[in-house]
């Protein structure tokens, strides 16, 4: 994964093309930052992201074909990603994850299992049934985190892929 630290990661689009948002997939720690654009010389804030999502979709205020992505003021952490994908305009892809939270707190359906991977080897039939097709709000809780922290993604990618749209809870 890259490493932001206290710098930036500066993106250019292929002339002609423009970018309406990103998904990004954290290495790590979760951090507050800001996405600017540079289409007209001066860094303009276009986007603010302060979710606790590992992996999630950060739409733009507008279209840009040049953009920076920096941490937030007072974000000291380093911003680690693993996975950027540029979206182009247009529809986005049924791929994209735009993690929710249960509002309310009230799921239709609590999957609690102990480790991450057990809700897909031993559930894999229950969640594409009821949070794919049925359109339940689907929560999955991890008694146990796993030791390796940036697995964190491909859990969050399976999970996405069965239709669970609610984001898990990790302990």
């Amino acid at each position: 994964g890259g490493r932001l630290g206290h710098g930036h990661e500066l993106l250019t689009l292929p002339k002609g093309q423009l970018c309406q948002g990103v998904m990004l997939a954290f290495h790590t720690q979760v951090p507050r930052l800001i996405v600017e654009s540079l289409d007209d010389g001066a860094p303009q804030p276009i986007a603010e992201y302060a979710l606790p999502y590992q992996n999630d979709y950060i739409p733009f205020s507008k279209s840009v074909h040049s953009f920076r992505i920096r941490g937030a003021e007072g974000n000291t952490a380093d911003i680690r990603i693993s996975r950027i994908n540029v979206l182009t305009e247009g529809a986005l892809p049924a791929w994209v994850q735009r993690w929710q939270t249960l509002a309310d707190g009230a799921a239709d359906l609590l999957l609690i299992v102990t480790h991450p991977d057990d809700d897909i080897l031993w559930f894999g039939g229950l969640l594409p049934t009821y949070a794919g097709e049925k359109h339940k709000k689907v929560m999955v809780a991890y008694a146990v985190p796993g030791k390796r922290q940036d697995r964190r993604n491909e859990l969050l990618d399976a999970l996405w892929h069965c239709g669970v749209k609610y984001y898990p809870f990790v302990s």
